[in-house]
């Protein structure tokens, strides 16, 4: 079973349109233990066959569904425990928070899946842990000094770098879908890659650190979306 939360784009619904919309999702989710609370629809939608990420439905369908009366849907992964469906639910909503505070697009059209923004998540997560052990909110202190180093780079010389190494980690290294992904040439990024490493006096994406450089890039795209201004990242 996965939690899928359905909210509008605006809050503000009169009571024939609540009902036009909750006969459109009880239309597509045949079946379906589907509910209307706090101007949001939840439901819980159970399948026979086990999947990992994806759900036995239409996601082309669903997505021109929720385009047509302007909603957004936020779907978990899928769970065995009924005792868990409460982490389902905030898992679900939180994807569409995530995804529409740090406008990072869903990978279809108004459907934010929590395998798209698992790892925001537990950077959210932690940050509030690290909020109330640390009394501070900079995240700053988390981040990896090399990936510090090019942020300040970029503002000074109004450059992309740490955007390109960011998208050449995403993608496992590849050059070739890392420029189609920045809408670059192949050898623009190339260029970029050769800087970075110019600059930092080393290559900061061997296999040792891949994981440890992608992480903190992501930490530090999470914290310039908070509202907070930070002497370290300012917005």
């Amino acid at each position: 079973m996965a939690c899928i939360v359905v909210s509008p784009d605006s809050p503000e619904h009169d009571a024939l349109r609540i009902r036009e919309i909750q006969l459109a999702l009880h239309d597509f989710f045949k079946e379906t233990n589907l509910f209307y609370e706090n101007r949001e629809w939840i439901i819980l939608y159970s399948q026979e066959k086990d999947t990992s990420v994806e759900l036995d439905i239409s996601y082309e369908a669903f997505s021109q569904l929720l385009n047509q009366y302007h909603l957004n849907a936020g779907i978990s992964y899928v769970c065995q425990l009924p005792e868990q469906f409460r982490i389902l639910y905030l898992t679900a909503s939180a994807s569409i928070q995530i995804g529409q505070r740090m406008k990072i697009s869903p990978y279809m059209k108004r459907i934010y899946t929590y395998h798209q923004y698992n790892p925001y998540y537990v950077i959210h997560l932690c940050s509030q842990k690290f909020t109330e052990i640390h009394n501070t909110k900079n995240l700053v202190y988390l981040v990896h000094p090399d990936v510090v180093r090019l942020y300040y780079y970029d503002l000074e010389n109004k450059n992309n770098l740490l955007d390109v190494l960011f998208a050449y980690l995403s993608c496992a290294q590849n050059i070739s879908l890392a420029a189609q992904t920045l809408y670059m040439h192949r050898n623009t990024v190339l260029n970029k890659l050769n800087k970075i490493e110019s600059f930092l006096h080393h290559k900061p994406f061997t296999e040792k650190d891949h994981w440890l450089i992608l992480f903190s890039c992501m930490i530090l795209k999470y914290q310039c979306t908070q509202n907070e201004i930070t002497d370290f990242f300012p917005l």
